[in-house]
């Protein structure tokens, strides 16, 4: 069964070798992460159209399902349908849509479910994008037509993914609301200009590596390895609702002293008009949380629209060395 799991390298070899022979070639993508009926009829019906059924799935850094997805890691999820015996092939792409795969393989037929056969529907175009890069190479799309499922419906069902009110409020949730509901409230503010007023605060986060006990302390002594501020406040705000309106006035406060204002402005929205006041004989906001992580990795906040790092600070405590970027 493991045999079957392949590199992108070797299926574009084996799907080269097969149509030498004048075998046709089957492709399918996907994340397939909760393994159910719907897939295994899916693929069926893809080897019947076939010689070669090759099946890749989205690396598990690219799977956008929701928190807690992949329920499966790549590797299981690849080893699960390696156990399909109408697959002859898996892999995992190392990118987030297929046109790569679609480019090495040239399959005969590019396997999709029912469901995706409306390209107007498809908000992210990717559908419309894999089908002319199919049809570059001479192949075709092949809808199946039979039972279909959502993995996500099925883990958010039958999983405990969330706490018990939570779970209760969403399946509510989906019982008043649609999709297309949430849409056209989202459409109605596009045009809006939108008014934020808030204080600035830079969330700075120090990252340390733990040494050990002093033997006449209670303390634990730690190496300073990096340090990072977010823009969070009335800037975190600014920029999420910048996504949505046409426009954002952003009244806020800085420091008249340390004002960190150009590093504000490099994170903020093109859309966003800052109007500052200052505060005299002050300094802009930054809060440092009470403990430090023994991380250098970023840390993981919803709302970060900009931040500023450094390796190594100078003797008066501020960045030697910065950078600023965007999300």
């Amino acid at each position: 069964m493991l045999e079957k799991i392949k590199t992108l390298g070797q299926l574009k070899q084996i799907a080269s070798e097969a149509k030498a022979k004048g075998q046709k070639v089957v492709l399918a993508h996907g994340v397939f992460d909760i393994l159910h009926v719907g897939h295994k009829r899916h693929l069926d019906i893809g080897k019947r159209h076939g010689d070669v059924l090759i099946v890749t799935l989205t690396t598990d850094k690219f799977v956008n399902k929701g928190p807690d997805r992949p329920v499966f890691a790549e590797k299981l999820r690849a080893e699960m349908v390696a156990g399909l015996e109408s697959v002859d092939y898996v892999g995992i792409s190392p990118n987030p849509g297929a046109e790569h795969v679609i480019e090495a393989v040239k399959p005969d037929f590019y396997l999709k479910g029912s469901e995706y056969s409306a390209e107007e529907d498809d908000v992210t175009g990717r559908i419309k994008t894999e089908r002319l890069t199919v049809e570059k190479f001479g192949g075709a799309v092949l809808y199946t037509e039979d039972i279909t499922f959502s993995s996500s419906n099925l883990s958010n069902r039958v999983l405990q993914l969330y706490p018990e009110d939570a779970a209760a409020f969403l399946k509510d949730l989906r019982t008043r609301i649609t999709a297309a509901d949430l849409i056209k409230e989202v459409a109605a503010v596009q045009s809006m200009r939108c008014l934020i007023i808030g204080d600035t605060i830079l969330d700075e986060y120090i990252y340390v590596e733990p040494l050990g006990k002093p033997a006449k302390e209670n303390i634990i002594a730690t190496k300073y390895r990096d340090r990072e501020i977010f823009c969070g406040g009335a800037i975190a705000t600014a920029n999420l609702t910048a996504q949505l309106c046409g426009s954002v006035d952003l009244v806020t406060l800085l420091g008249q002293e340390d004002s960190h204002e150009e590093f504000v402005r490099s994170g903020l929205h093109e859309n966003i008009k800052l109007v500052p006041f200052y505060r005299k004989g002050g300094r802009t906001t930054v809060k440092t949380p009470p403990t430090s992580r023994s991380s250098s990795k970023s840390p993981t906040c919803p709302m970060k629209p900009c931040r500023r790092g450094s390796r190594r600070r100078s003797m008066t405590g501020l960045t030697a060395r910065s950078r600023a970027t965007m999300p």
